[in-house]
């Protein structure tokens, strides 16, 4: 990264140390790049969650109306033996 860069430092004891520096502004700028990156995360995840749930009632309909077909068949058929009697 162009903005990452080594400068030295004085200490008190007047020897040097190699630190490693970011400027202000392009530290506001990682930053803010990250909290969007993690609000579009937990969009991501939410829009998950949404659609997981809408698959599950979607299944479990799909099981009620099948049981339903089932029951009404067998309905029908007694209904018919109570005619024909």
């Amino acid at each position: 990264m162009s903005t990452y860069r080594y400068e030295y430092s004085l200490n008190p004891d007047e020897s040097r140390t190699y630190d490693s520096y970011i400027g202000v502004v392009q530290n506001r700028i990682i930053f803010g790049l990250g909290c969007v990156q993690a609000f579009s995360s937990f969009l991501l995840v939410v829009g998950f969650l949404v659609n997981n749930a809408n698959l599950i009632v979607q299944l479990g309909w799909r099981e009620r109306v099948s049981t339903n077909e089932i029951e009404m068949v067998i309905e029908k058929r007694q209904l018919q033996a109570l005619r024909e009697s």
